[in-house]
């Protein structure tokens, strides 16, 4: 799954930031959750961690 956040303008929101994606069964995060990625499941809802650790 792939994601992209804009803001109001439709301009690329920077990281960091975090998504809390609600109404998802603990199904449904297993089968689309990215492995490589910062999701966690918690009590119905994904929480995405996006950091950028750019010098």
């Amino acid at each position: 799954m792939k994601l992209s956040v804009v803001d109001e303008r439709k301009t690329p929101i920077q990281e960091p930031y975090v998504l809390r994606l609600s109404g998802w069964s603990v199904e449904r995060y297993l089968k689309e959750a990215p492995d490589d990625a910062r999701w966690e499941f918690v009590r119905g809802e994904v929480i995405v961690y996006v950091f950028s650790f750019h010098s």
